[in-house]
């Protein structure tokens, strides 16, 4: 299994940044290895009694992704969770936002298993923190081995894409 991690601080609002990476129809767009993007259903899950709002969304994507002649489709299951206000009274009513969008492979011939979270808090009114993390297993252990080699590379240079295309 290999995995991954990194935390970034983004100059921009979480709403922007959570738009960014939950428009999932949008990656073919900004992603290198990137083909092809499509939602296959959307379903609300839960809102907000009060105001309507979304709470909880439900997903399913399909992504082509491909690395010179290896390409694969494969389908997502993905959970989005808009900025929600979180606030503390322990600590003196002190507000923040948080999002996250985690997705998780339903169905691929050579990914065994893949887990991705996006999650977001906002440190000021324009900065955001995304905490990324993925892990992933392969279904062949020969590209397994291939894919050690490039897996951190290839990890920074997604973080580096959506960072791109949001300014």
């Amino acid at each position: 299994m290999h995995t991954f991690q990194k935390t970034i601080s983004l100059d921009s609002d979480i709403e922007s940044v959570y738009r960014l990476i939950s428009d999932i129809q949008k990656y073919h767009e900004f992603i290198p290895w990137c083909s092809a993007s499509k939602i296959i259903s959307r379903e609300v899950i839960e809102r907000n009694e009060k105001s309507d709002a979304v709470i909880l969304e439900k997903l399913v994507a399909d992504l082509n992704i491909g690395f010179g002649f290896i390409t694969q489709k494969y389908s997502s299951l993905v959970l989005l969770s808009p900025p929600r206000v979180i606030e503390d009274d322990q600590h003196g009513m002190v507000k923040y936002s948080v999002a996250s969008v985690i997705a998780e492979v339903l169905e691929s011939a050579t990914i065994q298993f893949l887990k991705t979270s996006w999650k977001l808090r906002e440190v000021s009114e324009n900065n955001t923190e995304v905490d990324f993390h993925i892990e992933i297993e392969l279904a062949s252990k020969t590209f397994s081995v291939m894919l050690s080699k490039l897996f951190p590379g290839l990890c920074d240079k997604m973080v580096e894409a959506f960072s791109k295309r949001l300014f």
